[in-house]
Parts: structure tokens; C-alpha cells; sequence
């Protein structure tokens, strides 16, 4: 009686190494899972980065090429005022 005991007891014992080894299994599994997504959310994180660098260099070059723009606008606005005054003043000639 004591052998079967001691036998039920070796089975029971396996029984739970089987378990802890599914469980271990299912762990591992659930880790490189949660590895591949954080590696794929660094990823999407970095090229989003990138992209919002890019953004970034833009609008210093759009607000420079503003800048520029506006510089250009002051400067013609004299000439532009003094043709405006020539068209006015052939008009009242004619």
C-alpha cells in the first residue's frame, strides 16, 4: 500500500511538472509576443520621430522663404505705389 501511495503520489507530482512546464511554455510565448510588439511600436515611435523631424526642418524653410517673400512684398512697394500713381496720373491726361 505504501508503494501505490508513494506511486500515486510520483504520477500526481508529474502531473504537475507537465502543467508547470505548459504554463512555462505558454509565458514564454506570451513574452516574445509582447517583445515583437514593443519592438514594433519603437519602430513605428522612431519613424514617427523622423517624420515630425522632417516637419520641423520644413517650417523653418517655409518660415525663412516667408520671411524672404515678405522682405521682397516691402521692397517692390514703393515701385509698385509709384507705377500705380503713373497709371493714375496718365489716366487724368487723357
Amino acid at each position: 500500500m505504501a508503494r501505490s501511495t508513494l506511486l500515486r503520489a510520483l504520477q500526481s507530482e508529474r502531473g504537475n511538472v507537465h502543467e508547470l512546464e505548459a504554463v512555462v511554455t505558454s509565458l514564454q510565448q506570451n513574452n516574445s509576443a509582447i517583445a515583437e510588439m514593443v519592438e514594433s511600436r519603437d519602430t513605428i515611435i522612431d519613424e514617427l520621430n523622423n517624420r515630425i523631424a522632417v516637419f520641423e526642418e520644413d517650417k523653418v524653410v517655409l518660415k525663412a522663404a516667408l520671411r524672404q517673400l515678405q522682405k521682397e512684398i516691402k521692397e517692390e512697394a514703393p515701385r509698385t505705389q509709384k507705377l500705380i500713381d503713373s497709371v493714375a496720373e496718365a489716366d487724368k491726361g487723357e
